[in-house]
């Protein structure tokens, strides 16, 4: 193997680079691995140089591409750290020293769905390196990926399980990584290598789907290539065109939007141009739309404003040539840089700019466009341990959505957060006065999902109200910034008021599996108390009241995890109506959570469709409603009910106590037509009500008239249906 390839590399971007420094490091570890080979037969040494290459190809310093070419030695060979300090230096020493830590994780166990409890430490401590890492030098986890990116290009090397589990791996946390930190080209590579192991009969559909028309869309990019270059140099534009197909598993996750129609995906096919300034890309935008009609609702403009992760283009999707649709996206060389290298791109400019300059880009890279990794530091030292895959999968690897505030301010959210997420990312007192919510205008239900581009604004409470947020919204939030800040603010009230609080959620959870709380065994109790702290049954119930924990949390342990699950699901079962067609739900919709949407109301007559969200049941929209049109049509079901059936539900009013309260709570449910079955209330001496009723009508209308209604009454600050 010749190390000159690389320094060659090296020289090529950077003429004053210490490549001496790469070539030492690279002798180096050649004498460690010596005499050691991979599984596919190959020198060991060649695994670390094809790290080194990758991050090469990104322009990464040297320093960078020694610990590369290190990364191994301290975890495969009897070297250590000191021996690395001794021999090139304490930055490229922690360098590898980082990447040895984070080759200690177990990323299988991240996030997981079935963890054993004794793991629940050892997992804290491995999350606690990583973000840890991250924070202290992102050149350590660039390595880190790029480690993984060899790792997936010789896969084949291994047996077909730990192919299926490093896949695995790769798409719910490397893949999701690399794009977080804004790295284009790595997420795409990493997400269709382990698509190919991890879903290997769809991956061979998604080729011939693909290839099955190769032909004639080569020739169409060359053409339309061909079209928009004549036209720029015709207008003095300078541009560099590129044509291409989008990569097998950005389709393929399309493809299971539009239920496997590929002639409802209109980007398949991209033109990206690349000029010289910004101003040429908005020149580019109107020849472009000068010759093509473009889809309006597919124009974005991600210069003016530029997604979270520093990503800038102008992205327009147009009635291509021939009629064919395709996306063009219009960047400077800047831009284009940033979109395929992140946060990696920023090393660029030690090479290529003054060191003045690249000190700027590379505080950016470290300061704004990472603060999110010291969010996750700060919710993660505190959250509660069972929660904390779950979270994590929320919050770091979930999918992604960009929503606005009416002042045009961009926030980052995960795929599924509601109105109430959004209020505590701005602000936890604009989440703690948050009492309503609207989207693109409209007023919604706080528990609603956003949608990417949703414009969102908060209306709130007087800052005389200090009544803070009700309890039921820990249901339906998702983020662990919003559950953290609610969680906190509970356990500042009374004590007594937690507990009495804790001992209906307990009981309402029990009621499930035909329990009371007063059957919960002695040893059960002696299993709980002292888990967190807690000294007293009086504690556990407290931290079920202000939320440091869940009655499902304590349910679990108090009945056994493989029990709990298995009554569940039974549960669950039992609650479906029966029914053979899929994807539909038959007239009986008693016992199913289900709401009305607000942002349609269906009414008596209307055809109508259902939405599942999980753990929330299902909501009734109208069939031609623009939010369930733009959902996730997986989720969408057919409603089938009968008109006259009876609907019973269930709703909890939260307020200030007074006289008349409960009064005018009755009379907005009696005034509406609709009949209250049941109802109890909870007060105490600070002044807090909360009524809970089930409720029953024939009329969903009356259900999505009511709720509004119940919002005006003096003192309620806030109606949760369920």
């Amino acid at each position: 193997m010749q190390i000159q390839s690389l320094l060659a590399k090296i020289r090529k971007y950077d003429p004053t680079a210490d490549t001496a420094v790469v070539k030492r490091a690279f002798e180096y570890a050649s004498a460690k691995h010596a005499g050691t080979k991979r599984l596919s037969g190959e020198e060991y040494i060649t695994h670390p140089y094809e790290v080194a290459m990758i991050l090469a190809d990104q322009d990464l310093d040297t320093d960078t591409l020694a610990a590369a070419l290190l990364h191994d030695v301290v975890e495969d060979t009897d070297t250590t750290k000191e021996d690395i300090e001794h021999e090139f230096g304490s930055k490229i020493a922690e360098l590898v020293d980082g990447v040895t830590n984070l080759g200690s994780i177990d990323f299988s166990k991240l996030p997981s769905d079935d963890i054993q409890e004794a793991k629940f430490k050892s997992m804290i401590e491995d999350l606690r390196k990583f973000f840890l890492a991250m924070a202290r030098d992102i050149r350590v986890v660039i390595i880190k990926l790029a480690d993984r990116l060899h790792n997936m290009r010789t896969l084949d090397a291994l047996k077909v399980a730990d192919q299926k589990r490093i896949s695995r791996e790769t798409l719910e946390i490397f893949a999701p990584l690399a794009d977080r930190l804004g790295m284009g080209s790595m997420k795409a590579e990493l997400e269709d290598l382990a698509f190919k192991y991890a879903s290997p009969v769809e991956y061979r559909k998604m080729q011939e789907l693909i290839e099955s028309g190769s032909k004639e869309r080569k020739h169409y990019l060359g053409k339309i290539k061909k079209f928009i270059q004549n036209e720029l140099t015709t207008e003095g534009i300078k541009a560099q065109i590129d044509g291409r197909v989008k990569h097998l598993y950005s389709i393929y996750k399309k493809l299971q939007k539009v239920n496997g129609n590929i002639s409802e995906i209109y980007d398949i096919m991209a033109v990206r141009i690349v000029v010289d300034s910004v101003e040429d890309c908005y020149k580019v935008l109107g020849i472009i739309h000068k010759h093509f009609k473009p889809l309006i609702y597919r124009i974005k403009d991600y210069i003016a404003v530029p997604k979270p992760n520093g990503y800038q283009s102008l992205h327009t999707t147009v009635f291509g040539m021939d009629g064919n649709i395709t996306e063009i996206q219009i960047r400077t060389q800047e831009m284009h840089e940033e979109a395929e290298f992140g946060v990696a791109a920023h090393w660029h400019y030690a090479a290529t700019k003054e060191k003045a300059a690249y000190e700027g880009k590379a505080s950016f890279a470290s300061g704004e466009k990472l603060s999110w990794v010291n969010q996750i530091m700060d919710w993660q030292k505190n959250i509660a341990t069972e929660e904390l895959a779950e979270s994590l999968n929320i919050d770091f690897f979930a999918g992604r959505i960009f929503v606005s505030s009416p002042k045009g301010e961009i926030f980052d959210l995960p795929d599924g957060a509601t109105p109430v997420d959004f209020a505590y990312e701005l602000h936890t007192e604009v989440g703690h006065r948050c009492r309503g919510a609207k989207v693109n205008g409209s007023i919604v239900n706080l528990d609603q999902r956003l949608a990417n581009r949703d414009v969102v604004e908060i209306i709130l409470a007087p800052k005389n109200d200090k009544s803070g947020p009700p309890r039921g919204w820990l249901d339906f939030v998702i983020t662990a910034k919003a559950k953290q800040n609610i969680r906190s603010w509970y356990k500042h009230l009374n004590r007594d008021v937690n507990i009495e609080a804790g001992h209906k959620l307990l009981a309402d959870e029990l009621a499930i599996f035909n329990l009371t709380e007063e059957e919960i065994s002695l040893d059960s109790i002696k299993d709980i108390v002292g888990v967190a702290g807690w000294k007293t049954w009086e504690d556990v119930l407290a931290a079920i009241g202000d939320g440091t924990v869940t009655s499902r949390q304590i349910v679990k342990k108090l009945v056994g995890q493989k029990l709990y699950l298995a009554l569940d699901e039974k549960r669950q079962s039992e609650r479906k109506p029966a029914n053979t067609e899929p994807n539909s739900v038959s007239n009986n919709l008693n016992g199913i959570l289900i709401r009305y949407a607000e942002c349609c109301k269906p009414k008596k007559g209307d055809v109508v469709k259902g939405f599942i969200t999980q753990g929330m049941g299902i909501t009734i929209h109208r069939a031609d409603c623009r939010n369930l049109l733009t959902s996730p049509q997986e989720k969408v079901i057919d409603i089938n009910f009968d008109a006259t059936a009876e609907i019973e539900l269930s709703l909890t009013v939260t307020g200030r106590d007074r006289v008349g309260f409960i009064r005018d709570i009755t009379a907005k449910i009696s005034g509406q037509r609709i009949n209250i079955v049941k109802i109890d209330n909870v007060h105490d001496k600070e002044g807090s009500s909360i009524v809970s009723l089930i409720i029953r009508t024939d009329n969903p209308s009356r259900i999505t008239d009511l709720l509004p209604e119940l919002r005006k009454i003096e003192g309620v600050t806030g109606v949760i249906q369920k």
